[in-house]
């Protein structure tokens, strides 16, 4: 039996083959807050979409909970992040750099 453990382990690599290089994800997380006539409060079921800067046509949506927060795990990079305001028609766009592992956006306010 020990014969044969030996004879395994001899057969083993020295080194173990290097792990191919990951591009590094992030949690990207908003909270997006409605304006009323005397304070804001949270804005639910908005569709937020986040495109990579280069690529526009391959997007990401998310809608807001009932907190206003939405989250996104993305590839660290540049991103185009839209605010569907009104259906489909009107859109907040901000140009958004990812670079931490956790990045979160200040509080956006909509009409």
């Amino acid at each position: 039996m020990t014969a044969v453990c030996l004879l395994a382990l001899s057969v083993l690599p020295e080194k173990p083959a290097p792990i191919a290089a990951q591009s590094k994800t992030s949690l990207v997380r908003g909270r997006i807050d409605r304006k009323g006539q005397s304070r804001t409060y949270p804005a639910a079921y908005v569709r937020v979409t986040l495109a990579p800067e280069a690529s526009k046509e391959r997007r990401t949506s998310a809608y807001t909970g009932n907190d206003g927060m939405f989250y996104f795990r993305v590839p660290q990079g540049n991103y185009i992040l839209e605010i569907w305001t009104s259906g489909n028609t009107a859109t907040m766009k901000y140009r958004i750099q990812v670079k931490k592992e956790f990045f979160d956006l200040a509080p956006i306010v909509i009409p």
